[in-house]
C-alpha cells in the first residue's frame, strides 16, 4: 500500500483556546513519497473575533505590529488548500503530523469555519499523527526516558537543532523527529 502524503503543521497562536484566540504564524511542510513538495511559513493577522493573551506573545516573541502586518486568515486557508490539492490522490488524503497535533488541528478547524471553508475535506483528520503521543508510548514501553514531552526536550534527546516558538523552526524539527521515530 502506498504511503499517504504528510502535512507537517505548526501554529503560533495568540493564546491557548481556539474559541477565543487566533493563529498568528503558520508553517507547514507537505511531503509526498518522502520528498518535500511544499514548504510555507508566514505571519497571520488576527481576525476581529480573536483575543490576544500577552503571555502567549511573550513566549513566541510576537508584537502587535508584527501581527497586524501578517497575511489574512482567508489567505492562509486558501494557500493551505492550494498546497493540499496538489498532494491529494484519488484514495489518499494527506495526514496531518505535529507535536501535540490536536492543538493545531483545533485552531485549524476554527479558522476554516471562520473563512467558511471546508478544510476537513482536504485532510485525513482521523489519522493525524502526534509525535508527542509516540514519545509517550516509547516511554511507556521503556524505549526512552524523557523528563517531559516538550518538543525542545525531544529534539535535544535526538540531537535535532531547534529554535523554539517559531512555526517554521518547529515544523522542520517535527519533521525530523517524525523520521527518527518511525519504524
Amino acid at each position: 500500500m502506498k504511503n499517504p502524503p504528510l502535512l507537517f503543521l505548526d501554529f503560533e497562536t495568540s493564546g491557548l483556546d481556539p474559541a477565543r484566540h487566533g493563529i498568528i504564524q503558520v508553517a507547514w511542510i507537505l511531503e509526498k513519497d518522502g520528498d518535500i513538495v511544499a514548504e510555507k511559513c508566514f505571519d497571520v493577522q488576527l481576525d476581529s473575533q480573536s483575543d490576544i493573551c500577552m503571555a502567549a506573545l511573550d513566549v513566541n516573541g510576537f508584537t502587535i505590529s508584527r501581527i497586524i502586518m501578517g497575511k489574512t486568515l482567508s489567505y492562509m486557508i486558501a494557500a493551505l488548500k492550494g498546497d493540499l490539492f496538489q498532494a491529494v490522490t484519488s484514495d489518499l488524503l494527506p495526514r496531518p503530523v505535529g507535536h501535540n497535533i490536536g492543538f493545531d488541528l483545533g485552531f485549524l478547524k476554527v479558522a476554516s469555519e471562520k473563512c467558511r471553508e471546508h478544510i476537513q475535506f482536504h485532510l485525513d483528520f482521523k489519522r493525524a499523527i502526534d509525535t508527542r503521543a509516540v514519545l509517550q508510548w516509547f516511554d511507556y514501553c521503556g524505549k526512552i526516558y524523557l523528563s517531559d514531552y516538550k518538543l525542545e526536550t525531544a529534539c535535544k534527546f535526538y540531537g535535532i537543532t531547534l529554535r523554539p516558538h517559531d512555526a517554521l523552526e518547529d515544523v522542520r524539527a517535527v519533521r525530523q523527529l517524525f523520521h527518527f521515530l518511525k519504524p
